[in-house]
């Protein structure tokens, strides 16, 4: 009854029963077989494990597993206990069948991990990119240099369609594959069973090595900041299921993050009284935008995240990083062009916006958070005027001890600190602290 109960909750899915059974398969009671069979067909279930004997001593059969998908099954057999112990066990292997017939998601793609740096800088460096020096606009300069570099991109790595990796554990190197390719030869018959105890201890070994490689890799990228981006799918969030994605029309999105500002706007309410502003600093010179070098934008460049974002217009900040040394004179003459003109493309500001779920209830857009994914030509002008803005507020003293976002050197550690001096100072006077949070 609870078999078809759980048939009846899930049709078309594929359902796999497993349970102890002691049949002796050799020369003792080969009625049972038909009648568990007989048993199982009742059900709709079919027999879907070897015949051969899971404890060798008694030739018995000890483990049954059924399935009510048998077209389903590739593989089945008998694997061999890795302690040494004479009762083994029973595995099949499932092709996976979906009711709705899903498949792995595709998508178009280019292998940039295979170019050769060296070798793409060189071919970079020797390019014409004399249609980008004679343009007069950044539109044009853009252009420009977007034909050159994709059209060196297909040469060495042209688009392909490749299927998107299930979520699980992370990659494993080639020579890991070949120690799991030798355990599965082991599991076959007339195999020496120490042989495979070794290359299965050598392939634990290899596949935590990779594991550990791995993190330790994505954590030295992400650095501090990003920590928790990399453990949470490891250690889980502690709240139970993911969040699903948005179930939401991007329709219905647009509308509540357009709405923010107003709400926000309308909410605050006006002071009683006017706030008193201080006077602007009065100085000789003014702020204005000058133009980069190459060794200057080279160092922007590689303090930037390695982001391999590649945008509406197929370039990443990972690729202005690897192929500097060929690409950096056109994009110095772009982003100084920008800079001189105080032209700012139209297609610079056309951001990828991806909606993520803060909460299992995603059918809500208010449940939803915006990430804006800005075009890599835009981050790198965007980090070259933040840099010269903040050298100019810190030539000229305008920046206010109070603030420590967006400052060099200074964070949330510093301002908790801050204040955590006052506390203890006003502790030590025998004052009373009030602390006011508004958000």
């Amino acid at each position: 009854m609870q078999l078809q109960h759980l048939m009846a909750q899930h049709p078309g899915a594929t359902v796999v029963v497993a349970g102890d059974f002691n049949l002796c398969i050799k020369k003792r009671e080969p009625h049972l077989g038909a009648q568990l069979t007989q048993l199982l067909s009742t059900y709709g279930f079919h027999l879907a494990n070897t015949t051969c004997a899971t404890y060798r001593p008694a030739g018995t059969l000890l483990d049954i597993i059924a399935t009510n998908r048998p077209d389903a099954v590739t593989r089945r057999g008998v694997t061999r206990c890795h302690y040494g112990s004479p009762h083994d066990f029973t595995r099949i292997v499932l092709r996976h069948v979906s009711a709705a017939g899903r498949r792995r998601a595709v998508t178009e793609a280019r292998p940039i991990s295979r170019i050769d740096d060296a070798e793409f800088n060189w071919l970079l460096s020797t390019s014409d990119w004399s249609d980008l020096h004679r343009a007069a606009s950044p539109d044009g300069k853009w252009a420009a240099f977007l034909g050159t570099f994709t059209s060196l991109l297909d040469r060495v790595a042209p688009r392909r369609r490749v299927r998107l990796p299930p979520p699980g554990a992370p990659r494993i190197t080639d020579a890991t594959r070949d120690l799991l390719a030798r355990r599965r030869a082991l599991l076959g018959p007339g195999q020496n069973r120490a042989d495979y105890r070794d290359v299965n201890r050598l392939c634990r070994a290899a596949i935590r090595r990779d594991h550990a490689a791995y993190y330790t890799d994505q954590l030295r990228e992400a650095g501090p900041t990003r920590m928790w981006s990399v453990l949470r799918p490891v250690i889980g969030s502690g709240k139970g299921t993911a969040a699903a994605p948005p179930a939401c029309t991007p329709d219905a999105l647009n509308e509540c993050y357009v709405r923010v500002g107003p709400t926000t706007a309308a909410s605050v309410p006006a002071p009683q009284t006017a706030i008193p502003s201080l006077l602007p600093r009065v100085m000789s010179c003014v702020f204005r935008l000058h133009s980069v070098g190459l060794d200057t934008l080279y160092s922007i460049v590689s303090s930037m995240n390695k982001s391999s974002h590649t945008g509406l217009e197929g370039v990443s900040v990972d690729m202005f990083r690897r192929f500097f040394h060929g690409a950096g004179p056109a994009l110095v003459d772009i982003v100084n062009c920008s800079l001189e003109t105080g032209i700012v493309p139209a297609t610079w500001k056309h951001a990828l916006v991806t909606a993520l779920p803060k909460s299992s209830d995603s059918h809500k857009p208010c449940n939803t958070r915006p990430i804006s994914m800005l075009p890599a030509i835009m981050k790198v002008c965007e980090r070259v005027v933040q840099g010269q803005l903040a050298e100019y507020f810190n030539d000229h003293h305008l920046f206010t001890d109070a603030q420590h976002g967006y400052r060099r050197n200074r964070s949330t550690e510093t301002a908790l600190s801050v204040i955590t001096d006052k506390v203890y100072r006003a502790m030590d006077s025998g004052e009373i602290s009030i602390l006011v949070w508004h958000g």
